[in-house]
């Protein structure tokens, strides 16, 4: 999917005719006019000239798609004051703020955005990188579902900002996220104080990469609480979907094999969801026999009965500090810091009281 989004009118004109450039001093001849009135319509000052007149200027000008002063500016700066942000889906919640606040800080900018869905399929995100750079925008923002990037998708010219996940370049890109072990520690290092001690792990769908840095949190919390990890309490979603039925039907397959848990880590709110639908389904309360936590801090986590404990990952914060690596780009700095982590947050709710 590929939307082209702007909030506002620019000065790019869809009906320009490329083959035709055409001057202040044109326009005169063509409307019979004096230069210092045709500047005087097309710069909107007033006075000196009948609304017949700049209606005939305006007219030969739309028509031979002349080009402001501004405008020649920007072209010959190969600036096209649009940016592409790649998403690896539009329905996710986390995704669309992202995409909402990008692109909210984008037009505060004077910069349009457009928007690609890849779903996920590798093939479809390398076909955006050549869509995008063939349509001449200025950047891209990147929610990658690749586990390597190449010279394929790096165009030189194209500044490149990788948000929420990073595939391995030979090339220095500025990366934008949360420390995942740190969350992955954060959530569970909780559940322990809450007494669990019998904790799955539920790990979302990531595409075509391993996420092992939530895992890897989750390991260490259990390590510095003296517990062993066992493998066959991290149950993975395998298939893109929604979370939800994903959460649920993991919890549904894990009660038949009837070990024992008291604890519920998830990496998605939406998971979170499905698992405590499983659980109460099986008639399993939560949070008095299994606690529940799940990342994003979502709708998902705020509206059910019981509301869902969770992990505050500023959502508004990583797209801001995205779009400011992707100015410093655009502007010819230089990379300093190719990683930079937005802060976390425990947000403690009903799940695991």
């Amino acid at each position: 999917m590929f939307i082209f989004l702007r909030y506002s009118d620019d000065m790019r004109n869809s009906n320009i005719k490329e083959s035709k450039k055409i001057s202040i001093k044109d326009i005169a001849q063509l409307t019979q006019t004096s230069i210092a009135t045709v500047s005087r319509v097309l710069n909107n000052k007033e006075g000196g000239y009948s609304d017949e007149t700049a209606k005939k200027i305006r007219a030969v000008a739309k028509e031979y798609g002349y080009i402001s002063n501004s405008a020649a500016r920007s072209l010959r700066a190969s600036r096209f004051y649009a940016i592409g942000l790649i998403l690896p889906n539009v329905t996710n919640e986390f995704y669309a703020n992202l995409a909402q606040n990008i692109q909210r800080t984008m037009d505060e900018h004077g910069y349009s955005v457009f928007l690609c869905s890849s779903l996920n399929n590798p093939t479809s995100e390398v076909k955006y990188f050549h869509d995008l750079a063939s349509r001449g925008v200025d950047g891209i923002i990147c929610i990658s579902c690749l586990s390597k990037v190449t010279r394929e998708v790096m165009f030189p010219h194209i500044p490149l900002v990788f948000l929420d996940h990073s595939p391995e370049s030979d090339r220095k890109i500025p990366y934008i996220t949360n420390n995942d072990v740190q969350c992955g520690e954060l959530a569970t290092t909780h559940l322990l104080q809450k007494g669990c001690r019998q904790i799955l792990f539920l790990s979302a769908y990531t595409g075509y990469y391993d996420s092992k840095d939530r895992l890897a949190g989750h390991k260490k919390a259990l390590a510095s609480n003296g517990l062993e990890f066992d493998e066959r309490y991290v149950l993975k979603q395998h298939e893109h979907g929604h979370g939800l039925d994903s959460g649920q039907q993991l919890i549904d397959s894990f009660i038949q094999t009837q070990l024992p848990f008291d604890g519920v880590v998830a990496a998605s709110d939406e998971l979170a969801l499905g698992a405590i639908c499983a659980l109460n389904q099986a008639g399993i309360k939560v949070p008095e026999v299994v606690r529940v936590i799940g990342v994003n801090n979502s709708a998902y986590s705020k509206l059910p009965s019981p509301s869902i404990s969770t992990i505050e990952r500023h959502p508004d914060e990583l797209a801001h500090s995205a779009c400011r690596a992707l100015f410093n780009l655009i502007e010819g700095q230089e990379v300093k810091e190719d990683r930079i982590f937005i802060d976390i947050e425990l947000v403690c709710r009903q799940t695991t009281e």
